[in-house]
């Protein structure tokens, strides 16, 4: 089963027939903006201080990241010809903090054949300087950006595929970074995600480990160091997870797309840092990604899934207690071999839209969220 595939495609911006309607309202038709070569993450955030989010892509065939800037007030929810940037060999995940506190969105890197990470910090005008680079384990597949030791600076943590470890790097002054510590985890760990899963006011994270078929939970000290390894039973080929409050009682819990199963794996969070027993959701085939958010906008946590060999996107709609539509349900959304997705407001409607890194033919879609 391929988990990459990158094809020539054409330039400019094309736009599907139909639109998709559901119940809770109504996605545009997806539109499709020219990248990279082999698109394999993205994120989303304010580049230019114009109140609209704009959005990066890792191209892993082009060793560059892309900046699509939102055309703003004058065409809200569209983007701009895309700005790229070198970076690493390979570069496969993209996130987005603020690490020198000056209210401009800096990008951080991972190269997975470089074994480092690019830093390029933004100028607060929708460009970034070139980048700076540090080094982390082998094959850094994914990051992680929180403040894990209470000094109100953010922190990088960096999952390394080939050395079963986790990368540290605490945030200084002016925007760099400590010495690197390594926390192991568990075979072949290949996503990240931080929040607080034990309720200490201390940021944890939780590693996807493939060889193992389980989760690694690490619980922070407030120091920026961590102790426990819980396991928890995935599936198979597990690629990405999400943490979100799916039952609503205040504690994040865990979702893992299984890409050997074409399923989705739940784990809600039992508190005293325990995780209940876990449930399976089908989606499509070959599912490489997801993430979490109110895309009907009725208070409750959904799931988006990018499905690599269906072409589509599946939306489980949280119910009561953790649980979600089933995926027969119809709610699936048509883009381009989907390695990558991004959930955030895009045209100032307060709705959640989606945008996909659609690895398979070299753009990135976007699909508006209409009331």
């Amino acid at each position: 089963m391929r988990r990459a595939l990158a094809l020539a495609g054409s330039v400019g911006v094309t736009l599907a027939v139909v639109a998709t309607a559901f119940a809770f309202g109504t996605f545009d038709p997806v539109a499709n903006y020219a990248v990279g070569a082999d698109g394999s993450s993205i994120a989303a955030a304010d580049f230019n201080g114009d109140g609209y989010r704009d959005l990066a892509n890792t191209d892993a065939n082009d060793d560059t990241v892309s900046v699509l800037l939102n055309k703003g007030a004058a065409d809200p929810g569209k983007f701009d010809p895309r700005t790229f940037y070198p970076v690493g060999d390979e570069p496969r995940a993209v996130a987005i903090g603020d690490f020198q506190r000056d209210r401009r969105a800096d990008l951080v890197v991972a190269n997975r054949m470089d074994n480092n990470i690019s830093i390029l910090r933004g100028k607060g005008d929708g460009t970034f300087l070139p980048q700076v680079t540090r080094a982390v384990g082998g094959s850094p597949r994914g990051i992680a950006i929180a403040d894990f030791n209470g000094d109100g600076r953010p922190d990088l943590a960096v999952v390394n595929a080939a050395t079963d470890n986790v990368s540290i790097l605490l945030g200084k002054r002016h925007g760099k970074f400590g010495k690197l510590r390594n926390v192991k985890v568990g075979n072949n760990p290949r996503a990240i995600v931080a929040a607080d899963f034990d309720g200490d006011h201390q940021k944890d994270f939780a590693a996807v480990n493939d060889d193992d078929m389980n989760v690694s939970v690490k619980f922070g000290r407030g120091d920026g160091s961590f102790e426990g390894n819980r396991k928890l039973g995935v599936g198979s080929m597990a690629n990405s997870l999400t943490a979100g409050d799916f039952n609503k009682d205040g504690l994040p819990d865990l979702a893992v797309a299984n890409s050997g199963d074409n399923d989705v794996t739940v784990r809600l969070n039992k508190g005293n840092r325990r995780f209940g027993g876990r449930t399976d959701h089908p989606v499509g085939a070959n599912p490489l990604f997801l993430t979490n958010g109110d895309v009907n906008r009725n208070g409750r946590t959904d799931l988006i899934i990018g499905n690599f060999d269906d072409n589509d996107i599946t939306l489980l709609l949280g119910r009561s207690r953790g649980r979600f539509t089933a995926h027969d349900d119809g709610l699936d959304l048509a883009v381009t071999m989907p390695e990558g997705i991004a959930a955030a407001e895009l045209n100032g409607d307060a709705g959640l839209d989606i945008a996909v890194a659609e690895g398979g033919n070299n753009k990135v879609g976007v699909l508006l969220n209409q009331p």
